[in-house]
């Protein structure tokens, strides 16, 4: 749960998680400030992750050189293909799909992958 809440791909929900936030306060101001601390502080730890992650990529780009340069791309359309159906991948040792018992509804069958 903590490794999601800050993902990138969250950024959209905080203005509702602010919101539940300062709904849990009890006066007005309070609300506001608990909603304020909570933005600030989320976006901050936000830019830092993505701050890392950057110098992290440029680090990366000095590993690129010579076949490597070609290797990630490589598994890269070969995973989107996989994805497509276009090309079955198997990983060794895999039999398929777990199975699962009678009644567990679709929406939750994806998750057992």
């Amino acid at each position: 749960g903590m490794v999601s809440s800050i993902n990138p791909c969250s950024a959209a929900t905080l203005p509702t998680v602010a919101a539940s936030v300062a709904a849990l306060a009890r006066d007005g101001a309070g609300a506001a400030a608990q909603a304020v601390a909570f933005a600030l502080g989320s976006g901050s730890v936000l830019a830092a992750l993505g701050f890392a992650a950057s110098l992290l990529g440029e680090r990366a780009t000095l590993l690129q050189q010579g076949p490597l340069q070609l290797a990630f791309p490589a598994v890269a359309v070969l995973m989107g293909l996989g994805l497509l159906g276009a090309l079955p991948l198997r990983l060794p040792g895999a039999t398929g799909p777990p199975r699962l018992p009678a009644g567990v509804p679709q929406e939750l069958q994806g998750f057992a992958l």
